[in-house]
């Protein structure tokens, strides 16, 4: 079975979501609110 790093996931995840995020102007909490989890929990990926 192959490893999957976590933190590597989770970075690309963050760095794609940051991208998209500032390309259509949403603040993290809408962000979080749009997708059913709270806004500290995006902050930390």
């Amino acid at each position: 079975m192959k490893h999957i790093d976590t933190n590597a996931l989770l970075t690309t995840i963050g760095q794609n979501l940051h991208t998209i995020r500032n390309a259509r102007k949403e603040t993290l909490q809408a962000v979080a609110s749009e997708i059913g989890i709270t806004h500290p929990i995006i902050s930390k990926i």
